[in-house]
């Protein structure tokens, strides 16, 4: 079996990479996946997590509010990539910001 690892910085493109392999039948472990999971409410890390860093995780997970002041006004941005099959990819930070120096109005 051959394994490989996807790296790199944010917005480089792993998780459009993996929605490929994905897409190809290739099977995918997506760690980031897994500790959103672990992270979330009532996920399996967030008592270590509070136990290393008292106040901390029930303050900033549970508790507080999105740091925003109109959450009603939040967007997504997606691409679909039809060439390749590729529907509502995921907009990476580095395609948004080609996209804004690219756009005239």
């Amino acid at each position: 079996m051959i394994v490989l690892g996807l790296t790199g910085s944010i917005g480089m493109g792993k998780s459009t990479v993996a929605a490929m392999f994905r897409r190809l039948g290739v099977p995918v472990f997506d760690a980031d996946a897994t500790v959103h999971a672990l992270q979330a409410p009532g996920g399996a890390a967030l008592g270590p997590i509070a136990a290393a860093f008292p106040g901390a995780v029930v303050n900033g997970v549970l508790l507080r509010p999105l740091p925003y002041g109109s959450p009603e006004r939040l967007v997504g941005a997606w691409h679909d990539l039809p060439p390749i099959g590729l529907t509502h990819a995921q907009q990476t930070q580095t395609t948004y910001y080609t996209y804004q120096r690219l756009a005239h109005t």
